[in-house]
């Protein structure tokens, strides 16, 4: 962490993982806004699921967590490990992370359930690579998951969660290797004729409030837009959602870990700004 003081740049802290491995890659993604910071360690290989679980335990490779700090005056400290809530080897989760406020966003780019949209069926994995999207918050001093976020158009290999942004209610994920051959706004989303081409799925603003369920909330994501971006091995794929509530675990199956790493990095995400409604 370095502070700047007037002209003057001074380092402030030196952080590092509760858990540290060699191989982790913590630091591959980073966050910041006020006196938290985020890091993604996408290569972690605990196989602990939520907040604060055992982080000890290396079975579950590539997995991936993210961890939080806090400041207090000049002292930095770990608040929070964060797992995703279906841990499998190969998710990556971690690859982007973003924060703004007291809420987190975590992708997992190698995440494989089949699920679509808010709150989906985690244990269905018949789509390895699809990738997803976690959202945590902080009351007080505690977090927990509150969303689990899948594309509209959920496919393999898309690699949903390559990017992550967050503003207040809402956040941005990129799929930089969704396949719809679609233009403009509304098109086509189960159109696959264009590998790697990527969309944009939007959704209108919704309340945060539990009287929007998932299902209503799912069916909200219907707006497709061009993206202009690539991202090195496709388009950018980015999602809006209304805020969803915390959603129950899951699991899926671990796919072969590629990289160490033939898969080209993730980029990391930007500070706590972005996008996307869930």
């Amino acid at each position: 962490m370095f502070v700047r003081d007037g002209a003057t740049w001074a380092q402030q802290a030196y952080l590092k993982a509760s858990n540290v491995e060699k191989g982790d890659h913590f630091g591959q993604s980073v966050a910041i806004a006020a006196d938290t910071v985020i890091v993604g360690a996408l290569y972690e290989d605990s196989n602990a699921t939520g907040v604060d679980g055992a982080d000890y335990n290396n079975s579950a490779m590539a997995s991936g967590a993210a961890y939080v700090f806090v400041r207090e005056g000049t002292a930095w400290a770990q608040q929070a490990y964060l797992k995703a809530s279906d841990t499998r080897a190969s998710d990556y989760f971690g690859n982007s992370v973003a924060v703004s406020g007291d809420t987190v966003v975590v992708g997992a780019r190698g995440e494989a359930s089949n699920a679509t949209g808010v709150e989906g069926n985690q244990y269905n994995i018949s789509s390895p690579g699809a990738g997803a999207v976690y959202v945590f918050v902080r009351e007080g001093t505690t977090w927990m998951q509150q969303a689990y976020l899948k594309a509209s158009n959920t496919g393999e290999g898309d690699k949903f969660g390559w990017s992550v942004a967050v503003s207040g209610d809402t956040v941005v994920a990129g799929a930089c290797d969704e396949d719809s051959s679609s233009t403009g706004v509304d098109g086509d989303q189960s159109d696959d004729s264009s590998s790697k081409a990527g969309a944009v799925p939007t959704s209108p603003a919704a309340s945060r409030t539990p009287g929007i369920s998932p299902e209503d909330q799912s069916h909200r994501i219907r707006t497709m837009i061009r993206p202009l971006r690539s991202c090195g091995k496709g388009w950018w794929f980015i999602g809006l959602w209304p805020r969803a509530q915390r959603m129950p675990p899951g699991r899926r199956h671990p796919p072969a870990r590629q990289d160490e790493h033939g898969e080209v990095p993730p980029h990391g995400t930007g500070r706590g700004s972005g996008t996307s409604k869930w």
